[in-house]
């Protein structure tokens, strides 16, 4: 007889020495050496620990102290809350720079587009987070302003797809080839 159990076992924190090997090179004059890919640019942390913090406390909503000390009971992971907060900047700058242009530039060409603003408090004050999404992926933007001038930045001046939205005039900048009413939206304006 078998019997399968998964369980998952509690890590502990190793520091892993890189030798790495530099080089001159002659054309460009200067010292070259190969990337580190365990830890991000000038960070000390491992990728594992950036990763694995950054989805408890951006994804599971739990507090940065709290990520502390959860890695230091379930890894025995020493880690300050700025240092978290550092390593989770320089992800950002990856993720961000790296594949939101990407996103964004897929989302100006989408045959189909969503598109709706909610206030969004950042420090204490009204900003609006904006979303724009098709069926497969998602542009998020905070703003301090609820304008057409944050609409046009993502979508242009001429939208050359269908944008579904609610009855928001500020969308109307975006000249979108075709538009389509949010079904919500459009059956409270029918009670009315």
């Amino acid at each position: 007889r078998f019997r399968y159990v998964e369980d998952v076992i509690p890590g502990t924190p190793e520091t892993v020495k890189h030798n790495i090997h530099q080089y001159w090179c002659r054309r460009c004059k200067r010292r070259v050496e190969p990337v580190v890919t365990a830890a991000l640019p000038g960070s000390r942390v491992g990728l594992r620990v950036v990763v694995e913090s950054a989805v408890k406390h951006f994804f599971h909503a739990i507090p940065i102290p709290r990520v502390v000390r959860l890695l230091k009971e379930e890894h025995g992971f020493i880690v300050t809350e700025g240092g978290l907060i550092a390593a989770w900047r320089r992800l950002s700058e990856i993720l961000i720079v790296a594949e939101y242009d990407k996103i964004l530039i897929r989302i100006r060409q989408a045959g189909v587009l969503w598109a709706d603003e909610t206030g969004w408090r950042v420090n204490g004050s009204t900003s609006w987070l904006w979303c724009f999404c098709t069926k497969n992926e998602a542009a998020y933007l905070i703003d301090k302003s609820r304008g057409s001038s944050v609409a046009t930045s993502v979508l242009g001046k001429s939208f050359g797809g269908t944008l579904i939205q609610d009855f928001y005039s500020a969308y109307n900048a975006c000249n979108a080839r075709g538009t389509q009413y949010c079904l919500a939206h459009l059956l409270r304006e029918f009670d009315k």
